[in-house]
């Protein structure tokens, strides 16, 4: 329903800023308290300073079409299927983890005019293409004052190398609702390095057939305890 109504936002006359006015942030609570699924503990989007508003823990930036949140290194060695998970997914087998809530990430990237999947089935054969919206997604830390970004990809490394890990690419599949509940949020997953229709993010390289291949790349990765911020970019169409 939230999809909806975002699409159909593209159908009225184009207004001034890319972004929704305010009235539509009252729509959007509306639609929220209409869908179960998405409207559990989910807060009305708020200014954090011009541009940026914040829901929960995620911040959405307009101009340069982020989505960004807090998260901590999980595992550094061993296999792993998911590169993000909540602290309440499959934290055996990710490489980080967040109390980021899946339904406020995929408000904030709605909002920002992505078009997911949102289906539960997702082709397994890695030669098909995953549908969903092509996006770019980093890991940031600071280091002394700087801020250093790196692709999430450069932060996995193949136990079986099969390709270069730099051309790995990312969809924003968008999980689904089941049984009146978003299934991303249920099940904690955000990443998936196999590919799994309830996370909200499918790795789409020819890996992702293979579950005894990924790992933390533990040399790239930040020191423990370190703070990092996940970011996803909508890529120009």
């Amino acid at each position: 329903m939230i999809a909806a109504f975002v699409r159909g936002r593209r159908h009225r006359p184009a207004a001034p800023s890319p972004f929704p006015p305010p009235h539509v942030w009252t729509a959007v609570a509306l639609c929220l308290a209409a869908v179960q699924a998405l409207a559990q503990e989910t807060e009305l989007p708020r200014p954090a300073r011009p541009g940026f508003y914040a829901l929960g823990l995620v911040t959405l930036d307009q101009t340069n079409r982020t989505v960004r949140f807090p998260a901590a290194i999980n595992q550094r060695a061993g296999l792993v299927e998911y590169a993000l998970v909540t602290t309440r997914g499959k934290v055996h087998e990710s490489i980080f983890r967040t109390e980021a809530r899946p339904h406020d990430i995929h408000l904030a990237m709605l909002l920002l005019g992505s078009k997911p999947a949102n289906t539960n089935l997702l082709p397994e054969d890695p030669s098909v293409p995953l549908p969903g919206e092509r996006i770019e997604v980093e890991v940031c830390w600071k280091r002394g004052r700087r801020e250093v970004r790196r692709p999430l990809a450069n932060l996995i490394k193949l136990a079986h190398p099969m390709r270069n890990v730099a051309e790995r690419g990312w969809r924003y599949t968008g999980s689904f609702v089941s049984d009146g509940a978003f299934a991303a949020q249920r099940a904690g997953s955000i990443i998936a390095l196999i590919t799994d229709p309830v996370a909200l993010v499918n790795n789409a390289a020819s890996d992702r057939a293979d579950d005894e291949v990924h790992q933390a790349n533990t040399r790239a990765l930040p020191s423990d305890g370190t703070p990092v911020e996940i970011l996803f970019r909508l890529r120009p169409r």
